[in-house]
């Protein structure tokens, strides 16, 4: 049994590696790994990140570009979560129960803004509506 995620990460190298040198850094994909074994958890993720197929691993793959993480990076961020689940699954012996999408109710962004404008003693955004 695998005693850390990070372990069972290692094994298809999903876990990414540091190359680190003065105040620079990146993050890249060690080569010398179980490539089969990657293989699947690679078209496991390209499967998940549909929007239709798995809405919550859509979301967090579109999260992670949006911080500025390049397509193979983010996959690669897909990949680990995966790994973790698979870990649980593992670790727990039960299976995997998917949560619920968070849904925000409609306008619910227009009201934290108005919140927002309230506090810094700006007048109301939904007096100045047409």
């Amino acid at each position: 049994m695998f005693f850390k995620k990070l372990k069972l990460a290692k094994i298809p190298r999903i876990a990414l590696s540091e190359n680190s040198s003065g105040e620079s850094s990146s993050q890249y994909a060690n080569m010398l790994d179980n490539r089969e074994l990657n293989k699947v958890f690679y078209f496991l993720a390209l499967t998940q990140i549909r929007k239709e197929a798995n809405p919550i691993m859509y979301d967090y793959f579109q999260k992670k570009i949006r911080e500025g993480r390049k397509k193979k990076q983010a996959m690669a961020y897909v990949e680990r979560r995966l790994v973790n689940i698979l870990y649980r699954i593992m670790k727990d012996k039960a299976p995997y129960v998917q949560p619920e999408p968070k849904v925000e109710k409609e306008g619910a962004w227009i009201m934290a803004l108005e919140r927002r404008f309230l506090e810094f003693g700006f007048t109301s955004l939904m007096d100045n509506r047409m």
